[in-house]
């Protein structure tokens, strides 16, 4: 199962019904969205294709057998080339030949982008929360809002935080689930929900 599959029709139906849930525990407005993916990783093509055309001309140099010279140059490109583009079309050869380090910055500044960009900033009292699940990369990042910037840093948050990327890293979406809701209480101290309350945003799967 891809990250893309875990979040089927099924999912999405439970996914809204966790985040009402957690809802029940403050005042603020979670919101799941799911990328593809939050970059193209073109470092990644040109490393499995150095690689390719690194194993091919050390088997055209050390073979028993005789090949022609003239034509190495040739066999060492279509390697390279192959390569690279299977890479570009493989979310699992992408990831392996994408430096980790590129790929979770990378899926930081998209969640980041994608707070104000996709609307969740756009509550009264800024307390709008990104769930921001980027599929290639099987990474999953939560951004607060600045009404909830007390809470960024606070034991319960963390927890949540961890319980989510390691359902994601697991494909396990009963723990994702649970993460969602304790997301919810955890920041139930920090904007504790009023008798009044509005839902201010959408329950439903942002898919992109």
């Amino acid at each position: 199962m891809s990250v893309r599959e875990f979040f089927d029709d099924e999912m999405h139906a439970r996914v809204a019904s966790s985040v009402a849930e957690a809802e029940t525990h403050t005042a603020a407005e979670i919101v799941v969205s799911v990328h593809v993916r939050s970059a193209v990783y073109r470092e990644a093509y040109w490393a499995a294709g150095a690689a390719a055309g690194f194993v091919v001309l050390a088997l055209l140099l050390f073979l028993p057998q005789a090949f022609d010279v003239r034509t190495m140059p040739l066999d060492v490109a279509v390697a390279f080339g192959l390569a690279a583009f299977l890479t570009s079309q493989v979310p699992p050869l992408e990831r392996m030949f994408a430096l980790g380090r590129s790929m979770r910055d990378r899926v930081d500044e998209a969640a980041r982008a994608e707070l104000h960009l996709g609307g969740t900033t756009a509550t009264r009292e800024r307390t709008g929360v990104l769930v921001y699940v980027s599929a290639l990369e099987h990474e999953v990042r939560v951004v607060l809002d600045d009404g909830l910037a007390a809470a960024d840093k606070t034991a319960a948050v963390i927890d949540a935080r961890h319980v989510l990327e390691e359902a994601v890293a697991r494909l396990d979406r009963d723990a994702f689930l649970l993460g969602l809701v304790a997301l919810g209480k955890a920041l139930g101290p920090h904007a504790p929900r009023a008798r009044d309350d509005v839902d201010e945003l959408p329950n439903q799967v942002r898919r992109k």
